[in-house]
């Protein structure tokens, strides 16, 4: 598409660096450090700065905030001691190492201090930029409704026309989130906001556009998975930049929502070798590709591998403590994940995905237990507030829950879950165990079991007791009804 608005900052710059100015090019980028940044490619600012002498580039300034963090070296020290561009430098490079946190960090004290907000020039478009950068550091914390927060600042002030890319970057990158992890109407909403907005030559709205797709194809319709998952394969990852994490996830979910378990976990083991710019166990880069793994985990009903690969996730983001509690109760420990699941209700009611996700693991724990009424309670709330159903929440329903609330919720569709979701997904049982479970499905008593089996009738009971913990039952009927559910029996 044709851009609408020239940013003629950067063609002022790369005229000015071509006639070997420097002292033009440190002026221009004084006076208009954002658009001189959007309206040159990274390379060729970056052999821009090369070319000014260091003695001409003044200290704090713009200038050398650009340099400090194409060319380095970055200082690593406290904030407290950095000049304007030192901190500026600062920020990007933390946030480029993977330390996304220190990154926030780093902002929330520069938008504080008097000096860093010398370095540019609020009303031009500096305001939108600190927001929308903020907002993209706590995308990548896991810190999503603060992100929302964010980049809802971030559209307050309006920037000017050669910066306009940054509104719609404030449009586009919440419509990622609410793509994944909340209002999936929102998210389609923000993206055609976005693409009414009009376009500038930079560099940058190619980076949106990648962002955008990625946007569209996770919410995509059930009968568009196929389509999604090739446009996001198409999407070229460098355009991605940071944001490739949501890359690993967009996809792993739409090969779930596909009922493609293997191409999920294939498709998260073929990026893995060639991410970079992340701490493992910190924040989204650092979780993202443990936390598949521990989903297709507990989905094979592999338990304990779920449990291990749990150790390399931040336990701070609400969708890491949310996929810890699907765990809990995929092991059998639902009493204590009811409890759990009901404290995070806070953090995750301000993202409808995230929420949904919490009800359905609350609502199968609750049904592993018999609470039935409390289970019904919950799905009945769930659909009254979601004004309808939206496809792509389909993969967070397991098929118990499905089932049961198709049977006594007024609205929920027939088949609305997931199949691959078995709520408290089965639990890995030795042959002896299921046949001790087939068994105890008879009118047996445990001497004629233990007949059956060849075995001593103490040798059956306590395999009966393994099978009851496996199951998180006490007594015969609970366990059958279990294994009923979990498609066992």
């Amino acid at each position: 598409m044709e851009p609408q608005i020239e940013v003629t900052t950067g063609v002022r710059l790369l005229a000015a660096h071509d006639a070997g100015n420097a002292d033009e090019v440190v002026a221009i980028i004084t006076r208009s450090p954002l658009e001189a940044w959007f309206g040159v490619p990274p390379d060729q600012m970056r052999e821009i700065l090369r070319a000014i002498p260091p003695d001409s580039i003044p200290a704090g300034s713009a200038v050398r905030a650009f340099r400090l963090f194409l060319n380095g070296p970055v200082v690593a020290h406290s904030t407290t001691d950095l000049d304007p561009s030192e901190m500026a430098a600062s920020f990007f490079d933390a946030r480029a190492r993977g330390e996304a946190r220190d990154a926030a960090d780093v902002m929330r004290r520069a938008s504080e201090s008097p000096r860093m907000n010398a370095l540019f020039d609020e009303t031009a478009g500096m305001a939108t930029f600190q927001a929308v950068q903020l907002g993209l550091s706590q995308m990548l914390t896991g810190d999503l409704a603060e992100a929302l927060a964010s980049f809802t600042l971030a559209r307050r002030t309006p920037p000017p026309a050669p910066l306009t890319a940054l509104l719609r970057d404030a449009y586009v990158k919440p419509a990622l989130v609410h793509a994944l992890h909340g209002d999936p109407r929102t998210a389609r909403r923000k993206l055609a906001l976005a693409a009414e907005l009009p376009r500038t030559s930079s560099w940058v709205e190619h980076v949106i556009d990648a962002h955008a797709a990625l946007a569209a194809a996770a919410v995509a319709g059930d009968g568009g998975l196929d389509d999604a998952v090739e446009q996001v394969e198409r999407i070229p990852v460098p355009l991605l930049g940071e944001l490739w994490p949501y890359r690993v996830d967009v996809l792993f979910r739409l090969h779930l929502r596909r009922g493609r378990l293997d191409e999920a976990e294939a498709s998260v083991a073929r990026f893995q070798p060639a991410a970079s710019g992340f701490v493992p166990g910190q924040g989204v880069p650092g979780s993202v590709f443990a936390a598949a793994h521990a989903t297709a985990a507990l989905l094979r009903g592999d338990v304990p591998q779920a449990r291990v690969l749990l150790s390399g996730i931040d336990e701070r983001p609400a969708i890491y403590r949310v996929l810890r509690e699907a765990v809990a109760v995929g092991s059998g420990d639902s009493a204590e994940a009811i409890r759990r699941l009901i404290g995070l209700h806070a953090q995750t009611s301000p993202l409808r995905q995230l929420e949904f996700l919490r009800v359905t693991l609350l609502s199968a724990a609750l049904l592993s237990q018999g609470s039935t009424d409390d289970a019904t309670e919950l799905l009945r709330g769930l659909v009254a507030r979601s004004g309808g159903l939206d496809d792509v929440e389909r993969v967070y329903v397991p098929g118990v829950v499905a089932r049961f609330a198709h049977a006594t919720v007024e609205g929920w569709p027939e088949g609305f879950g997931n199949t691959l979701l078995r709520g408290s997904p089965a639990p890995v049982l030795t042959p002896r165990e299921r046949a001790v479970l087939e068994l105890l499905a008879t009118d047996l008593t445990r001497a004629q079991i233990a007949e059956a089996l060849f075995v001593s009738e103490n040798t059956v009971k306590s395999q009966q007791r393994t099978l009851f913990r496996k199951l998180g039952a006490t007594t015969r009927v609970q366990a059958l009804l279990t294994a009923h559910r979990l498609g066992l029996l």
